[in-house]
């Protein structure tokens, strides 16, 4: 549920900034924790490894269909 509640966040905060900038520095954080212990609490692994996937879904615009 934390995880959930945190992406939508992450989603506020990322949406007015480019995603040139965004994407690479997802990728980079993604690498980056899973070199620290940092996945033990309050599941921040998972938020930050599944990052770049959800910045990438968040910035393509497919035409959705009702």
């Amino acid at each position: 549920m934390f995880a959930t509640v945190a992406s939508l966040y992450i989603a506020r905060a990322v949406r007015k900034i480019p995603y040139w900038i965004t994407l690479p520095t997802s990728l980079l954080i993604a690498l980056a924790i899973g070199y620290t212990e940092a996945g033990d609490f309050l599941v921040l692994s998972r938020i930050f490894v599944f990052l770049p996937f959800f910045l990438l879904g968040l910035y393509s615009e497919l035409p959705t269909t009702y």
